[in-house]
């Protein structure tokens, strides 16, 4: 007896089970894919439109910001001026090119005010475009500072690469800053004096004043070259080339509000531990000043 199980019913194929149709075939794999790298394309071109526009109206934000920082030096009494401003950068970086910037402060009538000034070819001025607590500087170029010494002394520099980065608080305050040049030659008016610097860093942060604020340093500076070469007219005593210059400084107390040179002088204290210097230095004044003084040059003399 041959027995040929239980009768089943014919079955056709279906788009479900048809290898080409249904969402688990062929077919509907393609078409779940296709959305996907139209949704994800959708969301590229979005997120591009809304990067575009955001960065273009934070270029404009940046060009106005330092339009009124111009403004707000001249209300002060300082002469700040430049040619042009270009800012670059797209997409992740708002990098503003500022042609021929000048800052300076004019004698006063009073003479309260110490005169000085300082131009260049270039300013350049970086920043992310999502924060703007973190400024990076550059100077490329040419530049020139005039100083209140001897009534008035002009330095021309140029370096290979002179940097710097500043960090700012909550409402735009400068906290800290950091700047580096390599290759730095400073060189006086006449063209008869020079001093080469291989690599020169200077740092700087403020801090809150304590109680009392007398007793709390609010600001500290500290200065590190290697490689110094200065003139050979000014005979320093240990030779013209310095290896290492290292110094640290410590303001006590609350600055002044204003450019109040004499109550800074008077009523100031300040801490300084310097390394490595050149020559002898003035004996301590009014504003109690102490001072070490540790220098080494060429690595064969030392002084204490």
């Amino acid at each position: 007896m041959l027995w040929l199980g239980p009768p089943t019913r014919p079955r056709l194929f279906t788009t479900r089970s048809w290898p080409l149709g249904g969402r688990g075939s062929i077919l509907g794999r393609a078409f779940v894919s296709r959305r996907v790298l139209v949704t994800l394309l959708v969301v590229v071109l979005a997120l591009a439109a809304a990067t575009t526009v955001y960065w273009h109206y934070a270029s404009e934000a940046l060009r106005e910001g330092i339009d009124h920082w111009a403004e707000a030096r001249r209300a002060e009494g300082l002469q700040a001026s430049y040619s042009s401003v270009a800012v670059k950068g797209f997409p992740f970086r708002l990098r503003a090119l500022i042609r021929d910037p000048v800052i300076a402060q004019p004698a006063g009538a009073n003479r309260r005010e110490i005169a000085w000034d300082w131009r260049g070819s270039d300013l350049v001025i970086s920043v992310r475009p999502w924060t703007a607590r973190r400024v990076d500087i550059a100077f490329p170029g040419t530049y020139q500072a005039t100083l209140p010494i001897g009534g008035g002394s002009t330095v021309f520099g140029t370096a290979d690469r002179a940097v710097g980065t500043v960090d700012l608080d909550a409402k735009g305050v400068p906290v800290s800053a950091d700047f580096a040049m390599d290759d730095l030659d400073l060189m006086s008016a006449d063209g008869r004096r020079s001093v080469s610097i291989a690599h020169l860093t200077l740092s700087g942060a403020t801090h809150a004043a304590g109680n009392p604020p007398h007793q709390t340093a609010t600001f500290d500076l500290s200065i590190d070259s290697k490689g110094t070469e200065l003139p050979d007219d000014t005979k320093p005593p240990l030779g013209s080339y310095i290896a290492v210059l290292e110094g640290q400084a410590s303001l006590m107390g609350v600055l002044p509000a204003g450019p109040a040179v004499d109550e800074f002088g008077m009523a100031r204290s300040a801490r300084t531990d310097a390394a490595s210097v050149a020559s002898g230095l003035p004996a301590a004044g009014p504003d109690s000043r102490t001072l070490t003084t540790n220098q080494e040059a060429d690595g064969d003399h030392k002084h204490q």
